[in-house]
């Protein structure tokens, strides 16, 4: 599910690109349980299949060299929220209380979309070098790895949730922006804690007496 890679350098064009394949893989995933369900109909289906194909070739027009721009990604989207919205006609869309429940706060978007989307990548990329080196230099065991690893996750999702319309609100980056933080508070207590017990046991082996 993640489609930020942290060991990758920063390419919000490539973000772009990861967000759109996600949201067309959930889009894929709910047509197949509507028509598991019942909920849309053999004719539906055929529509949606024919809105499905348009969308496919925009996509991968978009994708032919490996990139998407912001002009593409913003073409794809209106066309991705215009199929999702025949979804939500058809099944049945989530109450108001479960909305605001899972809302991240202001919907005001961000003035600047891809800078504030370069700064969040900016984060993940940082924290991800950061788990890795300390691995390596012995700061951090694997087994403390795995758990940072499992906190940047959950980062990486409400990002994925965020961009699910395509537009980062200053609630969805203040959101992310705090999860970031523990994430790198983790990673620096982890280390800190490494080198604290190195030092101990090296001043415990000193006062030793025979």
């Amino acid at each position: 599910m993640s489609t930020v890679t942290t060991s990758s350098s920063l390419n919000v064009a490539s973000y772009f690109k990861d967000i759109i394949q996600d949201r067309q893989q959930r889009q894929d995933e709910r047509t197949a349980e509507g028509v598991a369900s019942g909920a849309i109909s053999a004719k539906n289906k055929e529509l949606l299949a024919k809105s499905d194909a348009k969308n496919d070739a925009l996509i991968a027009a978009a994708l032919k060299d490996g990139k998407v721009t912001r002009d593409e990604y913003d073409r794809i989207t209106k066309a991705l929220n215009t199929q999702n919205a025949v979804l939500d006609k058809l099944m049945k869309s989530k109450d108001k209380a479960t909305l605001k429940k899972e809302s991240m706060g202001d919907a005001t978007p961000m003035q600047d979309q891809d800078m504030a989307l370069a700064m969040l990548q900016k984060n993940f990329t940082n924290i991800g070098k950061a788990i890795e080196a300390g691995v390596k230099s012995g700061k951090i065991t694997e087994d403390e790895k795995t758990k940072l690893d499992a906190v940047l996750e959950k980062s990486l999702t409400l990002m994925d949730k965020a961009m699910e319309d395509g537009t980062l609100s200053k609630g969805e980056f203040s959101t992310v922006i705090a999860s970031l933080k523990a994430s790198d508070r983790q990673v620096t207590t982890y280390s800190r804690n490494r080198r604290t017990a190195a030092s101990v046991r090296r001043e415990a082996s000193m006062n030793v007496t025979v």
